[in-house]
């Protein structure tokens, strides 16, 4: 016989095979697309509510506080073991490099050199300096 002529016989039991296969794969693939979702969204709420102990100069004397507790107007010391900010804030004094790449996608750390004291004086722009964002990476000088 010529292969047009040859037959096959399909029954409808093949069909539910094939719907109950592209069934079990669809909610496979919905369930982990829903789970790795969920563990991306609890990383980003951990990663958000991030805190830590600074250092914050209130009256005449250095306090410990928590960084969730920080107000506008704080003076907070960076201290040298301190690698990230969960803050934004100005350099006052002293010089630091920056790993930005989480907010700004730039592959080379930054330098962040301080205000000048005649600006703060004068009132401090935050679009015209450099300052630290929040989540910003600190890498020691050496």
């Amino acid at each position: 016989k010529q292969w047009y002529q040859r037959r096959v016989a399909i029954t409808a039991g093949d069909y539910e095979i094939y719907a109950t296969m592209i069934i079990v794969m669809s909610v496979i693939s919905v369930a982990s697309t829903t789970y790795l979702s969920r563990k991306t969204i609890l990383k980003l709420r951990r990663a958000v509510r991030y805190e830590c102990n600074v250092k914050v100069w209130r009256g005449n004397s250095l306090e410990s506080v928590k960084s969730g507790c920080l107000v506008p107007g704080d003076v907070v010391k960076i201290e040298e073991n301190q690698a990230q900010l969960p803050f934004d804030g100005i350099l006052m004094s002293g010089n630091v490099v920056v790993n930005e790449a989480m907010l700004t996608g730039e592959s080379v750390p930054v330098l962040k050199n301080p205000v000048p004291q005649d600006r703060l004086k004068d009132g401090y722009d935050s679009k015209k300096e450099k300052s630290t964002d929040c989540d910003s990476a600190l890498i020691p000088l050496l």
